[in-house]
């Protein structure tokens, strides 16, 4: 059984600093292999498509907060920038991962995993093969290739037991399960569980998003994508080729049209607010939602006007009015006009 999951947080682990477009968009309903931790947006069996900041992050980034540092790859290693483009916490670390909380994920160079705080202090120390921006007051982390959660202390409250799990919001989170089939064969599927680690809704999906909104998309094996409510009863019917997590009342979703396969955007009833005449198209945050035209990305609002022109060629999530953007080959921050900052040289 091939297992997805659609969520940006995780593919941010599994991909560069940019969590999106390839990356992005395998978190968001699929997961295709990768050091992620069961897809943050979309379950497969391995990773998910975002949809961040993935993470929202990956994937990612449905975490309201004020954000003042934002992670930024200075000659090969990652530090934090304000919004003005100054380096404010050395560039050090192998990788670095937003602040959610207070606290960031960041890997040294042993390759291991922990958590810093705005001061760029070791809060956490590295201990983990995969850590996440903490959501809902959890960081989700791995650690002898089972993942479970922490506390903002780095003590455990979900023991490491899932095969994947994403990040938490509103009170869940996506997990996989795994059995024996007999014969040496093993069968995943994705539910969902609580700040417990208790099953709220049981694992019986091929893929799914994380809630949202109070909706979660989900798949069954050989079926098409729908969406349930935090109980688990079907919300909307599954009718969608992909979809993405709800955000700001809104979901994108993939569908079959005339010619193509194109993504449009949903509400909580299923029907369609922006028609579906993208390429592809990720979350809304702060109003804004990435989508692709052939192959650039850019902006739009909610009613479906280009606020930003396809001009990049990846793109993650606004947060705190920047998003990270990949240009050409440099990985750089943009703000809401499509401006980008120039990143750090030392």
């Amino acid at each position: 059984m091939n297992i997805e999951m659609k969520n940006f947080a995780i593919v941010t682990i599994a991909c560069s600093a940019l969590w999106v477009s390839a990356c992005a968009k395998q978190g968001q309903s699929q997961s295709k292999g990768g050091e992620t931790p069961a897809a943050t947006t979309t379950a497969s069996a391995a990773a998910p498509k975002s949809t961040v900041p993935l993470f929202k992050d990956e994937d990612h980034q449905p975490v309201v907060e004020t954000v003042d540092l934002f992670p930024v790859a200075v000659k090969g290693k990652y530090g934090y920038m304000d919004r003005k483009g100054s380096i404010k916490i050395k560039p050090t670390y192998e990788r670095g991962l937003s602040f959610t909380e207070g606290l960031a994920p960041v890997m040294d160079a042993s390759r291991k995993w922990g958590y810093i705080d705005r001061q760029g202090k070791v809060a956490i120390k590295p201990q983990f093969e995969v850590a996440i921006p903490f959501s809902d007051g959890l960081g989700v982390v791995r650690k002898e290739l089972k993942y479970g959660a922490i506390d903002h202390k780095g003590e455990f409250v979900i023991q490491p037991k899932f095969v994947g799990l994403s990040q938490f919001f509103e009170g869940s989170a996506a997990a996989l399960a795994q059995d024996s089939a007999g014969g040496g064969i093993m069968v995943s599927a994705w539910g969902f569980v609580n700040k417990k680690g208790d099953w709220v809704i049981k694992p019986i999906f091929d893929s799914v998003t994380v809630f949202h909104d109070g909706m979660a998309g989900v798949r069954k094996t050989g079926q098409f994508w729908g969406f349930v409510d935090s109980a688990g009863n079907l919300a909307v019917p599954a009718k969608f080729l992909e979809v993405t997590q709800f955000a700001e009342g809104l979901a994108s979703v993939k569908v079959r049209t005339e010619t193509m396969q194109q993504w449009g955007y949903v509400d909580k009833t299923g029907a369609f607010v922006i028609p579906a005449t993208f390429d592809d198209g990720q979350p809304f945050s702060e109003g804004l939602a990435g989508v692709r035209k052939g192959d650039k990305w850019g902006f739009i609002d909610k009613t479906g006007k280009f606020v930003i022109q396809p001009k990049f060629d990846a793109v993650t999530q606004f947060q705190q009015g920047l998003v990270l953007v990949k240009d050409g080959d440099k990985e750089v921050y943009a703000d809401t006009t499509g401006k980008v900052i120039p990143n750090p040289k030392s």
